[in-house]
């Protein structure tokens, strides 16, 4: 995600400045919203949950960007979706992909056992999470650290996550405390929404937290490509993923 920018692509090759986590190149910044170059599965996905007018899926539109439709440009296909860095000041990112399983039931045999050796180098082998993308910014909107690259996260580990975690929560030395108590309750809001889910199981989603320096902060639940039917069950893997991180942010308290 990114801070508003109108009309800016970014090439195959650039990550933004405000980047975490995701490929380079995918998406583009206009004003309050952001557009995704996206695949069948995760547009499909969308207009369904913009379809369904029950309890569940209200509250599922509260935790994820709004979405706002479907683009084509130059042969390829867009979600519009709500900006989620809009009208924050230089904001610290952080992005966790949930889930030891990142893989459908549609993927390759060869494809799941490449997906559980790397899995297995990560703390998605042992958390059922990893940071995914990482932006640190100081007061003046200089970019002090980004992690966006697979190899960067190699070097995180059980040990020293928390300290990652830290990162998006200091302000010249000292810990937000009101900011990772609110990090606390809203990954909660997601938690509890997937304990109460038995229609859709998501791979490889994420949940993200944003903290600008004007004093707001945010936590959404984003990325669904690999969403597939749950069959009357919930999505443990998911939530194993939302119960670590959120051991990790109390234990910054």
């Amino acid at each position: 995600m990114e801070e508003a920018k109108v009309g800016k692509v970014r090439t195959n090759e650039e990550y933004s400045d405000s980047q975490a986590g995701g490929h380079a190149g995918i998406m583009i910044f206009e004003g309050d919203r952001l557009l995704k170059k996206s695949k069948q599965n995760e547009i499909g996905f969308f207009q369904w949950m913009a379809s369904q007018d029950t309890p569940l899926y209200r509250d599922f539109r509260v935790l994820a960007p709004q979405f706002y439709g479907v683009e084509e440009r130059n042969g390829n296909h867009y979600i519009v979706l709500e900006n989620l860095l809009t009208n924050y000041e230089h904001p610290n990112i952080m992005d966790c992909k949930l889930g030891r399983i990142t893989w459908t039931s549609h993927h390759t045999e060869e494809t799941i056992r490449n997906q559980e050796a790397k899995n297995k180098l990560t703390t998605t082998g042992s958390l059922g999470f990893r940071i995914s993308g990482l932006v640190v910014k100081n007061n003046q909107g200089e970019k002090v650290e980004q992690l966006v690259k697979k190899e960067a996260f190699m070097t995180i580990t059980d040990d020293n996550i928390h300290d990652y975690f830290k990162k998006i929560v200091m302000d010249q030395g000292a810990l937000q405390v009101r900011v990772v108590e609110h990090f606390i309750q809203e990954t909660e809001k997601i938690k509890a929404w997937f304990e109460r889910n038995t229609e859709k199981h998501f791979k490889a989603s994420s949940v993200l937290f944003i903290n600008g320096k004007n004093g707001r902060c945010q936590v959404r639940y984003i990325d669904f490509a690999h969403a597939e039917d749950a069959h009357g069950q919930v999505d443990g893997n998911v939530i194993e993923g939302l119960e670590n991180v959120i051991k990790i942010w109390r234990k910054l308290l």
